[in-house]
């Protein structure tokens, strides 16, 4: 709640303002249709332009006028604190959804982590056995050549051995 103010602060803060647009209030729109219901209802019922309202406000006794300003005042301080609630309620679940969004992020990120952990030792383990595949393949082409030797040396031998002696 405002704190009380003297009619020279209310005739200041007016002239400051240089008064308030004329014509009808703006239209509210909240994400609270209660909420917005009240707001806007609270806003047509002062759609009263400037002018109009000052020309009966002065009309009015002093005293009169300032508890008139002061229930003014007291109204637009009320809209504001409605407004500003509104938009706290907003922040809030804007913040929750970060937050939820952050974590999830952050779990994919740990999956993705672990699957390429896992990859990587599969991969180290296949190319492990390739390569131990590979040494078994070198030692056996290494024998090869001497049991290559031997196997054509014996036919090489029997068919020198037939073509001389059919001659």
């Amino acid at each position: 709640m405002p704190p009380r103010r003297s009619r020279c602060y209310y005739k200041g803060f007016q002239s400051e303002a240089g008064g308030h647009k004329e014509g009808p209030a703006p239209r509210v729109t909240l994400k609270d249709p209660k909420s917005a219901r009240q707001l806007q209802i609270a806003l047509d019922s002062s759609s009263v332009t400037t002018s109009e309202r000052n020309n009966t406000i002065n009309l009015l006794p002093s005293s009169r006028r300032e508890a008139v300003l002061e229930q003014q005042l007291l109204q637009q301080w009320e809209l504001l604190g409605a407004q500003a609630a509104e938009v706290m309620k907003c922040l809030k679940k804007v913040r929750r959804q970060r937050d939820t969004y952050a974590e999830q992020l952050k779990t994919e990120r740990a999956q993705w982590q672990q699957k390429m952990l896992q990859m990587a030792g599969e991969i180290e383990e296949i190319l492990k056995m390739e390569k131990k595949q590979d040494a078994i393949k070198i030692e056996e082409l290494k024998r090869s050549p001497a049991h290559l030797q031997n196997h054509l040396a014996e036919p090489l031998a029997g068919k020198a051995g037939t073509s001389t002696q059919g001659h």
